[in-house]
């Protein structure tokens, strides 16, 4: 957005100085509303258009180019040469109203871009929520029901009792200590950070993050907004 008015502040400052050579200036405003051109003092001068065909000649301060056709024209007086540009206004004001039109049309592509992404975010946060209401539900519903461990006793998820040698065995892999305190800890506290996560079982946030990692990769857990809760729920029905 910041370019919009320097593109713009570039366009002024080119139409400007379009008007002149290197030799002479003349002012914008000037060619534009008054359409006359003034010589540093009284000269006979000669007026030629782009192709050195004498347009016109007489005596005087001031040339009126009123009527002349819209292009460039050189003036000759007291054996000096002179660049006078009569450009057309409408090509002058079409191209500043392209270039607003291109600003206006470069906002409203921004800002629907911004609204299409808040709209995206806003519904993913949502089925997030939403998935993560089910499977704390899911959860709650699970740890009520008992499980039936290797010693043939039942047992109640909530109290942190699953058996270990079962879900080894499910899964075809060891679990070390880090990865069973945090197993446990999930299941006591589904919805617990990883940094509460941490400070509970005594380890690094990056060394619990690389331990649910780990075992999303053991257990299969698809990528999504509520990994751990998925994880906990396949534990659990494993144990099952």
């Amino acid at each position: 957005m910041k370019s919009i008015p320097l593109i713009l502040t570039v366009l002024v400052f080119s139409i400007s100085f379009g008007q002149n050579d290197s030799i002479n200036e003349l002012h914008h405003e000037e060619i534009i509303e008054k359409k006359i051109y003034e010589l540093p003092a009284i000269y006979d001068y000669k007026v030629f258009d782009a192709k050195g065909k004498l347009i016109s000649e007489g005596k005087g301060q001031f040339i009126d180019y009123t009527k002349y056709k819209f292009g460039k024209y050189f003036i000759n007086y007291n054996g000096q040469t002179k660049t006078l540009s009569n450009e057309n206004p409408a090509i002058i004001n079409e191209s500043g109203k392209n270039i607003k039109n291109y600003g206006f049309l470069s906002l409203l592509t921004l800002v629907t871009l911004l609204f299409f992404f808040l709209v995206v975010f806003r519904n993913r946060i949502k089925r997030v929520k939403e998935e993560q209401l089910k499977l704390l539900n899911e959860i709650k519903n699970l740890k009520a029901v008992p499980i039936y461990n290797s010693s043939k006793d039942f047992i109640n998820t909530q109290k942190n009792t699953l058996d270990r040698n079962i879900i080894e065995a499910k899964v075809g892999s060891k679990l070390n200590e880090s990865d069973w305190k945090i197993i446990n800890q999930l299941i006591e506290q589904p919805s617990i950070s990883n940094k509460n996560l941490a400070e509970q079982i005594s380890l690094s946030v990056e060394g619990t993050r690389s331990a649910l990692k780990k075992m999303y990769r053991i257990f299969d857990i698809p990528s999504s907004g509520n990994m751990r809760l998925a994880l906990i729920i396949k534990i659990v029905q494993i144990s099952k």
